[in-house]
């Protein structure tokens, strides 16, 4: 387990590492192809939204999200999970 980061470079580097796990989870159960599993990936990626949030980098998500809409466009139950859970403001 890591220690209390002690300066704001080595919190950005942790939280960008744990974007990037988080992203693989979210393609991980993308991939599975089952309802199910679609709303754990889009449960890991409000994760990565309220990271990105906390980072005051919000238009890193809306582009990582666009993404993955425009990837899987053809998987609707995908897009209707995603749009119950990520409230966009």
């Amino acid at each position: 387990m890591v220690e209390n980061p002690k300066d704001f470079e080595n919190e950005y580097k942790l939280l960008n590492s744990s974007i990037d796990i988080l992203k693989e989870m979210v393609q991980f159960h993308i991939k599975a192809a089952q309802r199910s599993r679609y709303a754990r990936a889009t449960y890991y990626c409000s994760i990565i939204k309220d990271i990105y949030t906390h980072m005051n980098e919000k238009d890193k998500f809306d582009q990582y999200y666009s993404n993955i809409i425009t990837e899987n466009n053809r998987r609707p139950a995908l897009k209707d999970e995603m749009k119950k859970k990520l409230i966009f403001r």
